[in-house]
């Protein structure tokens, strides 16, 4: 569910939103998730500059069927994460080009990933999985698009991404 609003000539633009999502598998019981906000800030301080800032969360239930590594299935939690970005876009006035830039911080928790540190599968002779404590991430990203042609557009993007991971 997700409503937008505008405010004073569409200067100020409100979005707000609710998620809310589930897992079905075909020999496991349903995985039910949370709701999960989001909400945007847009500011149109002119027709081609922009500002706006953003937050949304995640929850993304586990696969049922990954093995850990004595080969139990169904024991990982949901995976939840938050995003934040702050950001502006320029369009050039003749609508050929635009420039924007974005800060951003994202974390996540209960991230699952596939462990080779005993050997690349488990005693099921399967790959394994372990749950890690967490990561987060921040960095800018630039970009610009280039219209050419009426139908021919180049974009180009550049990111700076500090990350960092934990263990459970």
């Amino acid at each position: 569910v997700q409503n937008q609003a505008a405010f004073l000539d569409e200067r100020w633009v409100l979005t707000l939103g609710l998620g809310y999502g589930q897992q079905h598998f075909n020999d496991a019981p349903t995985r039910k998730g949370d709701v999960t906000p989001n909400a945007a800030l847009l500011f149109n301080a002119t027709k081609q500059l922009g500002f706006y800032a953003s937050y949304s969360t995640s929850y993304q239930p586990a696969d049922p069927a990954l093995q850990d590594f004595n080969g139990n299935t169904g024991g990982f939690d949901p995976q939840t994460g938050v995003n934040y970005e702050v950001g502006a876009k320029y369009d050039l006035p003749s609508n050929r080009a635009s420039l924007a830039v974005a800060l951003f911080q994202t974390e996540r928790d209960n991230v699952i990933a596939q462990d080779t540190s005993f050997g690349p599968v488990n005693g099921n002779g399967q790959p394994y999985y372990i749950q890690q404590g967490g990561q987060s991430a921040r960095g800018v990203e630039l970009s610009s698009e280039v219209r050419l042609l009426n139908n021919w557009r180049v974009i180009g993007t550049f990111a700076y991404i500090d990350a960092s991971y934990e263990s459970a």
